[in-house]
């Protein structure tokens, strides 16, 4: 009778996996990036707005909109967009 050597007991009868680290160059910095562009960018149509007006006297307008509310517009975007990304899966991102 020929004799095999027996596994030891508690030994994994594969080899282990192993799970790749997060990656760290993307994260929050890569999610945030455009929403926190629209909110600087409509920050500063906004600032833009009041400074004009306040230095010439009279507002500017696009029509019936004042540059003021086009800017609060893309901020309010800007933010929501902000929220649904940190509230999405990671794999809706």
């Amino acid at each position: 009778m020929v004799s095999r050597p027996r596994p030891k007991r508690g030994a994994p009868s594969q080899a282990p996996i192993t799970l790749a680290p997060p990656s760290r160059t993307g994260g929050l910095r890569r999610v945030l990036r455009v929403p926190l562009q629209l909110m600087g960018l409509g920050l500063a149509i906004a600032i833009t707005d009041v400074l004009i007006a306040r230095a010439g006297g009279i507002a500017l307008a696009i029509g019936p909109l004042r540059p003021m509310y086009i800017g609060g517009l893309v901020f309010v975007a800007g933010a929501v967009m902000a929220f649904w990304r940190m509230s999405a899966d990671d794999s809706e991102r």
